[in-house]
């Protein structure tokens, strides 16, 4: 449990590591939600806003391992906000968006992060795999080929490789 004193918190959490707050051996994810809360509501107004923003990052990491996107998505916009239009972040709250089945603002998200960094491959690899979901194989494809382009012979290559294969197969 925190301190209700803003001046008794300490920052002992960094991007983008997920630090949960373990109580007698076991992870307890409500909690550590309750716990973020009240630190986001006690920070809200300070100038610098790390704390705050720690505790909107972690828990939307927590909502995310719960399997709930929207709380998700919301603190990942509020992050947005704060720092403005960060690749990463971008690129997060698409995949956020792509396990909500939300495939529009995924792709949205998708393309600000690519636009962000033309050689993004995750962002490309995500955004052909919401594309290929919305049954829009031709632009599914053109991102697949955009992958392949930036990683030859590696893990991924052979993985776009098989996702190419399958949808030329119609599958």
């Amino acid at each position: 449990m925190i301190s209700t004193k803003p001046s008794n918190l300490t920052r002992s959490v960094s991007k983008p590591t997920l630090t949960v707050i373990i109580s007698n051996g076991e992870k307890q994810y409500q909690q550590a939600i309750a716990d973020y809360s009240k630190i986001i509501e006690l920070t809200k107004n300070y100038t610098t806003a790390d704390f705050n923003e720690d505790a909107h990052y972690l828990r939307a990491s927590i909502y995310d391992s719960l399997g709930q996107y929207g709380p998700a998505i919301e603190d990942h916009s509020q992050l947005l906000k704060s720092y403005g239009w960060d690749r990463e972040l971008l690129f997060e709250r698409g995949l956020l968006y792509n396990k909500n089945q939300q495939y529009d603002p995924a792709i949205a998200d998708f393309t600000q992060a690519i636009m962000l960094n033309m050689d993004h491959s995750d962002a490309y690899l995500n955004r052909g795999i919401a594309y290929k979901l919305k049954g829009q194989i031709d632009l599914a494809t053109a991102d697949f080929n955009k992958v392949l382009e930036l990683h030859n012979n590696t893990q991924t290559y052979q993985a776009v490789q098989q996702e190419l294969s399958a949808l030329e197969s119609g599958q």
